[in-house]
């Protein structure tokens, strides 16, 4: 089982040092996922998006990531789950 409580401390961590920013990702045409940074709002991520010269293809906030990741998480545990029980 992976122990999201580690992540769940650092990211709590994070959020309580900055408060009023969050890390941007952006997924780029090259199918890797880039930290473009903390930023107030999304309109400044993606404007160091552009600056990093990215060609990306969706700009996703610290929140949203995590959300993925947690549900990603959530699905693999699960799926192994079901295979230890065939």
């Amino acid at each position: 089982m992976i122990d999201k409580t580690f992540f769940e401390t650092m990211h709590n961590e994070y959020m309580e040092t900055n408060k009023d920013t969050q890390i941007y990702f952006a997924l780029n045409s090259d199918g890797l996922l880039y930290d473009v940074g903390n930023h107030g709002d999304w309109e400044s991520a993606e404007q160091t998006a552009h600056d990093m010269q990215l060609d990306h293809l969706w700009l996703i906030s610290e929140s949203e990531a995590k959300n993925w990741a947690e549900f990603i998480l959530d699905r693999i545990e699960s799926n192994k789950v079901s295979l230890g029980k065939l």
